[in-house]
């Protein structure tokens, strides 16, 4: 007789590669923003930044980015333990993926609106400089932004869909 482990859909295998590759990148990225935010002789080369500096003084953006990778932290957290599950098949993964993915756009959509105040301002400011390090600085930090706000949101988005999709959802069921 064979058990639900051993008929697991390859996708599904993928699926939980990818949740643990993800929710790690989420987690440590989320670890090291964190650690420099609040204790930043960590890592001195990078606070001479002009936008670092702005993370630091400008208490809003300084606790967008704290709280933020909190709840980003849980949500990597989140996504290893969902990827741990699907390849035993739990009946939680679906859940638990729903809730992370959901949990993850919100934050994204926050950080895009808290860029949209605090940062594209300063970005768009140093591109217009007669300095030409001031420029590709702004420029480099404007399209990461951008980036991030557009590439950020497209794995939970598949995982949201994914595991709407009531076929993906009864393969969970014990």
């Amino acid at each position: 007789m064979t058990t639900k482990e051993q008929t697991t859909p390859k996708f599904l295998s993928i699926l939980g590669i990818l949740h643990l590759g993800f929710g790690a990148m989420i987690a440590g990225g989320a670890t090291m923003e964190i650690l420099n935010m609040l204790l930043p002789t960590l890592m001195p080369a990078i606070q001479n930044n002009r936008f670092m500096q702005l993370h630091h003084t400008e208490p809003v953006l300084g606790a967008w980015t704290v709280a933020s990778n909190g709840v980003n932290l849980l949500i990597g957290l989140g996504f290893i333990a969902a990827g741990l599950g699907i390849f035993r098949r739990r009946s939680w993964v679906p859940r638990l993926s729903r809730v992370c993915a959901q949990a993850l756009i919100g934050i994204a959509l926050g950080g895009a609106l808290v860029c949209a105040v605090y940062l594209y301002p300063p970005a768009l400011e140093s591109m217009r400089s007669l300095d030409p390090a001031l420029r590709i600085q702004g420029l480099v930090f404007l399209v990461s932004m951008i980036a991030a706000a557009v590439c950020l949101p497209i794995y939970p988005a598949i995982v949201w869909w994914t595991f709407s999709r009531p076929r993906v959802h009864a393969m969970f069921r014990l």
